[in-house]
């Protein structure tokens, strides 16, 4: 088996804590995304907000796919 070195690591509270903020600063930018309604999302154009090389990935996904990531299964 690969060994998988990661960045972050929870031996200690404090290092659990450096990895939350770091998730957390990699989700804030889509705060906006993931707390908007559908109807928001195309009433106010909000996938106008998300990164063209993140566009340019989920466009090429099924749409059965597309689905399926809120539910955390992709």
């Amino acid at each position: 088996m690969a060994d998988i070195s990661c960045e972050y690591s929870c031996e200690t509270a404090a290092q659990a804590l450096e990895w939350i903020h770091a998730i957390i600063r990699f989700i804030e930018p889509y705060s906006l995304l993931m707390e908007a309604h559908v109807v928001n999302f195309f009433r106010d154009r909000l996938w106008e907000a998300v990164d063209k090389e993140w566009m340019d990935c989920l466009s090429q996904e099924s749409v059965e796919n597309l689905i399926l990531i809120p539910c955390g299964m992709i």
